[in-house]
């Protein structure tokens, strides 16, 4: 379990340090596109104090949007020596794995899901074929402000089903003028109730 502390004096860099001390990459800090010199106090560009603790199998991506809302801060995750940013799908316990001057290629088999031939597939001994018996439900992000959820039976089909064919929702029915362009698809294993299982979805998908 990885833990963050941010108090009114926490600099950037001090950030930095707990970060590459829990995780072992580089976590890079921002005041809307741009990014904050590390003597900046966090507080003073409008992040809130706390604590933060997050399993380390948790992916890059929602590590992000845990941290954005726990402290109302812009971080993004970068490799080691600095480099690349590290790919969403990559979990937090595999940042400080991946080599010095990696490109995307060389994070991939980091990634805690993947797409190949049309499958949907966890990094795992074998493969996970998903069977139509367990119940789950799709989020579907087209903007931050247009998102709706839907129950689905297979995550391979539902998503191939959107990168192929595009969503069947009317754009009348989401207030917009243009065909909407989906962001990002989350799908989560439910229990008989529909009610979500674990915090990690079982699959994800990122425009």
């Amino acid at each position: 379990m990885a833990k963050f502390k941010i108090t009114k004096t926490t600099t950037v860099d001090e950030l930095k340090k707990q970060f590459a001390d829990e995780i072992g990459g580089t976590l890079r800090v921002y005041d809307g596109r741009s990014q904050v010199e590390d003597d900046v106090t966090l507080v003073s560009i409008g992040a809130k104090t706390g604590e933060l603790e997050c399993r380390t199998s948790r992916t890059v991506g929602k590590f992000e949007e845990a941290f954005n809302e726990a402290f109302n801060l812009k971080v993004k995750v970068y490799t080691v020596d600095d480099w690349v940013q590290v790919l969403s799908g990559v979990t937090l316990e595999s940042v400080s794995k991946i080599k010095r001057q990696a490109r995307k290629a060389d994070m991939e088999q980091f990634v805690a899901y993947k797409r190949e031939e049309g499958e949907i597939s966890h990094k795992t001994s074998q493969t996970k074929k998903y069977k139509t018996m367990k119940k789950y439900i799709a989020e579907v992000q087209y903007n931050e402000e247009y998102r709706f959820a839907t129950e689905c039976e297979n995550p391979q089909e539902f998503i191939n089903h959107f990168l192929n064919r595009g969503s069947d929702l009317e754009v009348e029915d989401l207030g917009m003028t243009d065909t909407p362009i989906i962001e990002r698809i989350n799908i989560y294993e439910t229990d008989e109730d529909g009610d979500i299982l674990y915090d990690e979805p079982v699959a994800e998908w990122c425009g």
